[in-house]
């Protein structure tokens, strides 16, 4: 008997091939390993040994045997085991115990639950001992495999009815069976639930499902009304226009809280907010304003509220190409709970962004995380490396680079044509050089005049490589101190430049590209400089940053 079982365990474990599980499956739980005085998580030479297994739900009258492995270098040298029938409760629990020899060099132990030595179908997947395995093996929600599960992903996202008042079961399946499994479940959608799988030696790992609804954002603000000729829009991110009748204004530099918000986009700079529209989510109200703001009872001032507006956009206009500072920032709380509240923006007499703000667990379709920055200290440095000064053309980032681009903010109608398909979707930066504007005259010659002088600075937080596009050659780019390697292509052409019927424009194209890896993390981020383009008239348009993070 004892030969039958090691042949066919030997079988089973060694080639790592497990038969399918039953239809009707029962509960078992992980296998635990102690040495008789308390739980252990690594072998010691003469040790005991104790692996310990309950299953339920089994029919009565149905037979299980557990069975416990010893092995050295994949051999099996020992083997225990443990044989019950099931009473009427439908539980038993097994156990079985080795006895380790004095030497354990190559050793391991594997375990497994068996319904008897007929049909010999594993009830639970085979554990080893010890083990940092934390994987799962499948993932069910309501007794259907999980689409596009793998076990390496830790997050998903799956949609439940938008009135969803109970999760679906959720029935994970361990890659080993020594591995304990705790589930927590959302009581609330959208929502998320959480799975833990802990390995037997501690080694820890985390499965998150992030339930979303059947609802759009534009569910939840309804009824919108404007007297200005306001729209309202979703997704407000760096780059998303301010005003629609001057489409080339955007919001840059945007504190957390206004991420993905709801916004409302104003007709011109001079519009009003007395604009209203109904909530059907609990959800903040925001107001930015460039300069303070006296409101009604139930506005709180929140200083952690900012924003830029690139706003100047004629270039005949006194201080054209720079920022306005929105550094003065407002809320307002709104709980929805049996019926929807309609808001009426008050009258604030200044040119304000508005937003809307729902977090992840009240409206469906935002981000299932707060997002993370992956551009941040984005500016010029100057020829002293003074931070602060603002012209014509400060530096912009964006999201989502790709054909019909907008490229630069003050000429709206400059886009990208044939872009390198391997570019879209990218972050990107703008940079501009002094063709129209304010900018000191001192700085023109010793900063954009000049070569190879520090020019933009930004950080990143992960593996990237930087690609800098340019109208003529940047010498500097290539060299040590910026370490970037010239493009080789035929042409070296990998975009229109200019599509304009701007009057003053000459169609141009940026016919070189400068490449650079860049490693980052978090806990290390990285400084990234490029230096000024050499000549101020064959650059005039300054050039543009691809950022292609690793994913």
């Amino acid at each position: 008997m004892k030969k039958q079982i090691a042949f066919l365990l030997t079988l089973c474990l060694l080639s790592g091939t497990l038969f399918p599980a039953a239809a009707a499956e029962p509960t078992v739980s992980a296998i635990t390993y102690s040495d008789g005085s308390g739980p252990i998580s690594f072998l010691t030479p003469g040790g005991t040994v104790i692996a310990q297994v309950t299953a339920e739900n089994v029919p009565e009258g149905e037979q299980a045997v557990f069975l416990l492995a010893l092995y050295r270098e994949n051999r099996m040298i020992d083997l225990a085991a443990d044989s019950k029938t099931f009473a009427s409760s439908g539980s038993a629990q097994f156990s079985a115990q080795l006895t380790m020899p004095g030497d354990i060099t190559g050793c391991s132990v594997k375990a497994v639950l068996w319904n008897g030595l007929d049909e010999m179908k594993p009830l639970c997947t085979a554990g080893l001992f010890p083990s940092g395995d934390t994987q799962l093996k499948t993932l069910r929600l309501d007794g259907v495999f999980l689409p596009g599960f793998a076990p390496e992903t830790d997050r998903y996202e799956y949609t439940v009815a938008d009135n969803a008042s109970v999760s679906p079961s959720i029935l994970p399946d361990r890659m080993d069976g020594s591995a304990d499994i705790r589930i927590q479940t959302t009581k609330t959608f959208p929502g998320k639930s959480v799975i833990t799988v802990t390995a037997p030696d501690g080694t820890e790992a985390v499965y998150t499902l992030h339930f979303k609804c059947t609802g759009t954002p534009e569910d939840y603000i309804t009824g919108f009304q404007s007297p200005s000729g306001n729209t309202l829009q979703f997704e407000l991110k760096n780059g998303s226009r301010a005003y629609r009748s001057d489409s080339n204004v955007s919001y840059v530099n945007l504190s957390e809280q206004l991420k993905n918000a709801a916004y409302i986009q104003a007709e011109s700079a001079g519009s009003g907010s007395a604009d209203s529209f109904t909530l059907n989510r609990s959800a903040t109200v925001m107001l930015l304003s460039p300069q303070p703001l006296s409101l009604p009872e139930g506005w709180t001032e929140d200083a952690s509220l900012t924003a830029q507006r690139y706003q100047k956009v004629d270039p005949s206009t006194p201080g054209y190409g720079a920022y306005e500072e929105l550094s003065y920032g407002y809320s307002k709380e709104y709980s929805v709970t049996d019926s929807p509240v309609t808001v009426t923006l008050p009258e604030t007499g200044a040119s304000c962004l508005t937003a809307v703000r729902f977090t992840y667990d009240e409206i469906c379709g935002s981000l299932l995380e707060p997002e993370k920055p992956r551009v941040t200290n984005l500016k010029y440095l100057g020829p002293t490396n003074q931070d602060g000064t603002v012209f014509d053309g400060q530096p912009v980032y964006g999201t989502n680079f790709g054909n019909g681009k907008q490229l630069y903010t003050n000429y709206n109608n400059i886009v990208c044509n044939s872009l390198d398909p391997s570019l879209e979707g990218k972050d990107y930066i703008i940079t501009f050089n002094p063709v129209a504007g304010t900018i000191p005259a001192f700085v023109k010659s010793t900063w954009f005049g000049g070569k190879g002088i520090d020019w933009l600075s930004f950080d990143i937080r992960q593996n990237a490589t930087i690609r800098v596009f340019t109208q003529g050659a940047i010498d500097a780019l290539t060299w040590p101190a910026w370490g970037f390697t010239a493009n080789t292509a035929p042409n070296g052409l990998y975009f229109d430049r200019l599509n304009t019927d701007w009057p003053n424009a000459d169609r141009s194209k940026m016919d070189r590209m400068y490449t650079k890896y860049v490693e980052a993390s978090e806990d290390s981020p990285a400084t990234v400089k490029l230096p000024n383009a050499p000549y101020t008239n064959a650059n005039k348009w300054g050039y543009v940053v691809v950022i292609d993070f690793d994913e």
